[in-house]
């Protein structure tokens, strides 16, 4: 394949050939943007929670909390947003 070439019954896609088809890019990265702004106001709206967890003796709290945000997201559907230890 030369350099250049999409492959066999295909063409890049110059400037000629660009503003022949009507597309300029500019209406795509508009939409894209678009979809962007409407997933983060939708996060939003949804409620968070708050959440303090203690380990118990003898129990490593980061591999134990690591676990435990798994579990609730794959098994529940909650992700964890924000994670800040508390020292007392």
């Amino acid at each position: 394949m030369r350099a250049g070439t999409m492959g066999e019954g295909s063409e890049p896609i110059t400037g000629a050939s660009a503003a022949a088809s009507g597309s300029t890019g500019k209406e795509e990265g508009k939409a894209e943007a678009k979809g962007r702004g409407t997933a983060s106001t939708e996060r939003l709206k949804r409620p968070s929670y708050k959440v303090v967890l203690r380990a118990e003796p003898d129990i490593d709290g980061v591999l134990a909390l690591r676990a435990f945000l798994k579990t609730a997201l794959r098994r529940y559907g909650l992700r964890c947003v924000t994670v800040e230890e508390v020292r007392e």
